[in-house]
């Protein structure tokens, strides 16, 4: 056996075994390819996404700060109509005071005429009633029943 025909042997082998690793990284790149394709349409939709998500954060900071320019002005309406509403509650409270101290001097004063003007009916002189003539303006029966009206009503009031 010569040497020649064992190294030609021998390259035929590394040759077999070379077009063997050659098939398989070809059919490796031709994975390759059909995945960068795919990684080509899965980066662009990806892309598009992320642009629309940018557009939506956008849109969001906005609105957001177009809410918080409503809600203060809101909160600034609120504000001033509460200050109004603390003054008109002092106002009432003035006046309530007032009212009461003026009932009181009403119901003091009617008191005070009721107790000038009303006696019973065996005290009065004779002469009195006989002049009255039963009128039920003037006599002492019709006096009462309105002071009592009237003390009813103030009391109902209160």
């Amino acid at each position: 056996m010569d040497m020649g025909l064992l190294a030609d042997g021998f390259l035929a082998l590394l040759l077999v075994v070379t077009i063997g690793y050659a098939v398989v990284l070809n059919r490796k790149l031709a994975a390759l390819r059909e995945t960068k394709d795919d990684m080509a349409r899965m980066l662009a939709e990806f892309v598009q996404t992320t642009a629309q998500a940018e557009a939506g954060v956008r849109e969001l900071r906005e609105r957001a700060s177009a809410s918080g320019e409503d809600l203060s002005s809101i909160v600034a309406e609120a504000s001033a109509k509460l200050e109004q509403a603390t003054g008109l509650k002092e106002d009432l409270g003035f006046l309530i005071e007032k009212g009461d101290s003026l009932a009181d001097r009403l119901e003091r004063g009617i008191e005070g005429a009721r107790a000038s003007h009303v006696r019973p009916a065996a005290a009065r002189p004779a002469t009195a009633k006989a002049a009255e003539g039963g009128k039920p303006g003037k006599t002492g029966k019709a006096a009462p029943a309105q002071d009592d009206s009237l003390m009813r009503s103030l009391a109902g009031v209160r």
